[in-house]
């Protein structure tokens, strides 16, 4: 079973390029939701505790599963294993 990987985003913010670029790099298949288009997965996240972009989730029962937030090749390298 594959899981569905989402990367949310804003404009204009390096370290989401810079997870963005890593998880292409990484052939880690992935989709970009740019939360300025999408008010309703924000206010999600930020229930779920995220504050600041990007923020690398999966979708839950119960609404989005954070998987991870900023630049953190740390936890993004488990995503490979």
């Amino acid at each position: 079973m594959t899981t569905t990987l989402y990367l949310a985003t804003l404009p204009n913010c390096p370290r989401c390029r810079m997870v963005k670029r890593w998880l292409t790099t990484h052939n880690i298949t992935h989709t970009t939701i740019d939360l300025t288009n999408h008010p309703d997965t924000l206010a999600q996240l930020k229930t779920r505790g995220a504050t600041s972009a990007p923020v690398l989730y999966t979708p839950g029962t119960s609404g989005p599963v954070i998987v991870s937030t900023g630049f953190n090749p740390t936890e993004l390298t488990q995503l490979t294993r």
